[in-house]
């Protein structure tokens, strides 16, 4: 998508898709043996980040898994896995 992302940041394109997808299979191959997260977990951190401006898929997947297994990840990680847990107890009550 290159220069386009001042004017529709939200859009991504193909190119954009792939150049994702590659970036969180390395994320998932580099976390493998360091971490228990998952593919999800790590494709929400390249997309942020790739929206960011962020498109060499080895440099977000870097940034992705570095993250990711930061102590303050781990635990809005936890809090949200929580909190939708708390959701769905409350839909049954």
């Amino acid at each position: 998508m290159g220069g386009s992302w001042s004017q529709f940041p939200q859009v991504v394109n193909q190119f954009d898709l792939a150049r994702m997808r590659t970036a969180t299979k390395l994320a998932v191959e580099m976390s493998e043996s360091i971490m228990d997260i998952t593919p999800t977990e790590l494709a929400e951190v390249v997309f942020r980040f790739y929206r960011r401006g962020l498109t060499d898929p080895q440099r977000v997947a870097e940034v992705a898994v570095f993250l990711a297994s930061s102590r303050l990840f781990r635990m809005r990680v936890e809090t949200t896995i929580q909190q939708q847990h708390h959701e769905l107890i409350s839909d049954y009550v």
